[in-house]
């Protein structure tokens, strides 16, 4: 413990370096269990990755465009790197505290797990992703949300109007903390105090649903919302039986949750590194493990290469000038649709990243002082290249 770390500081540097490896000494959360089976080894094979050069501009020095692995991993702040060339460990390393065993979290690499529960439920007829989403959820029917489809809330192209600007305090993902915990509220404070009663307070929209995508987190939490619905299970259970105890995980995770026990969907799950990358491991592998079939196939493959309307959306965003043919589908982001390599992404430099072609999967911790700086995430999508590349020759 560090009684100068609190509630008040634990999600800002350098504080947050502490904060996003002990979440549950600050914010309530529940248990995801691991089950009782022996955990799914994980070989090594190592691979010497310092001798690579990342090609990149760091931000900090414009001139130098070749970098180290280690000094790539030092500059995007580092907590730990777990890569896996074809099931195998070819590189891990913890830094700061670090060790196999410690929970970090997971920001909105949380999302993409999400997406998954759904397109489980959906495969299973529990889900129509062509319905509006009031249909599940009448408490949402006079939002912003409303009249959106699941697969719309699933391609964040639902119109809401949602701030999410980390850099001002006064924006809606901010307050956001109020009403799920994560910041003490403020003295006089009279807003939402839950995460159901917030996503009920966000009433506007910004555009006809589907014509645009616009990253906005609080898309997720209905998402969350819609498999706890359709399933009657708590978040954190259907973690576990779906997905923790099928994927072999070899340690427990949790996920923070609000005063009233609703799990925070769109950011809040802590995980080991090794369990993050074997999640990854499982959709690279078309949604098998061990020879079972966990998500259906069909499913990873809508992620990887999405579908007209998505890409629509994508075009009509500001995000078409960082990749033009890629695409956001079932909460997962990807550069390059014809390739279909896979990204989720989290706040703060939490990363997996996911190669099929490179038969990779890289899964990052980090403590990135700023919530968004694009030359440093720039960087550390460079440093995933140059390790595809590597593997891929």
């Amino acid at each position: 413990m560090h009684p100068e770390i609190n509630l008040h500081n634990w999600l800002y540097a350098p504080h947050h370096r502490y904060g996003f490896q002990h979440v549950s000494e600050f914010v309530k959360t529940d248990p995801v269990s691991r089950g009782s089976n022996p955990a799914r080894e994980l070989r090594y094979q190592p691979h010497d990755l310092h001798k690579l050069s990342v090609a990149g501009i760091t931000g900090r020095d414009p001139n130098s465009t070749n970098i180290s692995y280690s000094s790539a991993l030092d500059l995007t702040h580092s907590d730990a790197i777990l890569v896996l060339h074809k099931g195998r460990i070819a590189d891990e390393q913890y830094f700061h505290g670090m060790q196999p065993e410690t929970l970090h979290l997971l920001m909105s690499c949380t999302k993409s797990l999400i997406g998954v529960l759904v397109g489980m439920a959906a495969h299973e007829g529990a889900i129509d992703l062509d319905t509006e989403i009031e249909y599940y959820l009448p408490q949402l029917a006079d939002t912003g949300f409303a009249g959106a489809t699941v697969q719309q809330h699933l391609d964040m192209s639902v119109g809401v109007g949602f701030d999410e600007d980390y850099a001002d305090p006064d924006a809606a993902i901010n307050h956001m903390d109020y009403a799920v915990g994560w910041r003490p509220r403020p003295e006089g404070y009279d807003g939402p105090d839950s995460l159901v009663t917030f996503l009920q307070s966000i009433r506007t929209r910004a555009y006809h649903h589907g014509s645009y995508f616009d990253y906005r987190s609080p898309i997720t939490d209905v998402l969350g919302l819609l498999v706890e619905k359709v399933s009657g299970r708590r978040i954190a259970d259907l973690l576990a039986e779906r997905l923790w105890h099928p994927l072999g995980c070899e340690f427990d995770a949790y996920i923070t949750v609000d005063d009233e026990g609703q799990a925070l969907a769109n950011g809040g799950l802590c995980t080991s590194l090794r369990d993050l990358a074997r999640f990854g491991q499982m959709m690279l592998d078309d949604g098998r493990v061990a020879g079972r079939q966990i998500v259906p196939r069909s499913w990873v493959t809508s992620c990887r290469h999405g579908d007209d309307a998505c890409f629509a959306a994508w075009r009509a965003s500001a995000f078409v000038e960082r990749a033009p043919n890629g695409h956001y589908r079932n909460q997962w982001w990807c550069r390059e649709r014809t390739r279909g390599v896979l990204l989720a992404s989290g706040i703060h430099g939490q990363a997996l990243y996911i190669d099929p072609q490179a038969q990779l999967v890289i899964a990052k911790f980090s403590s990135q002082p700023q919530a968004r700086d694009t030359e440093t995430f720039n960087l550390q999508f460079a440093l995933c290249e140059t390790i595809a590349s590597y593997f891929e020759a």
